[in-house]
């Protein structure tokens, strides 16, 4: 495992994980008005950015043999979730409501909606009774 290795294979979750840790900060310091809107539109658009530069690259790794492994056609489905993220995330802009809590669930819900390929694990077919 080189560090190097799983720090941009991972560079789209790692953007939204720092999107998360500075809402909590934001959270707890008692930020007013839009700034976790704010904060949660910059990780999206840096986790898209990250998943369209790494697809565009041409990016393949497994930084964790035998578990964790990532290749363009991954990135690219990483690339239109995030989007369809920021997306709504551009749309509840216009709402009135100022509080962190919807910003902190659209990250959370977008890193754990962010697809990754699993080596070994295929999806297998339930059969029909």
């Amino acid at each position: 495992m080189n560090t190097m290795s799983v720090i941009l294979a991972m560079l789209p979750e790692h953007a939204l994980l720092v999107g998360l840790c500075a809402l909590i900060v934001i959270e707890v310091a008692g930020g007013k008005g839009r700034t976790g809107l704010a904060v949660a539109v910059v990780a999206v658009a840096a986790a898209t950015s990250a998943a369209i530069a790494l697809w565009f690259g041409g990016y393949a790794a497994a930084p964790f043999a035998g578990h964790f492994s990532i290749d363009p056609q991954t990135e690219i489905a990483k690339a239109v979730i995030l989007a369809l993220a920021l997306a709504r995330a551009a749309d509840l802009a216009g709402t009135t409501s100022t509080t962190t809590r919807f910003p902190l669930l659209l990250l959370s819900s977008a890193l754990r909606d962010v697809p990754a390929r699993v080596v070994g694990q295929l999806p297998h077919a339930v059969p029909r009774p």
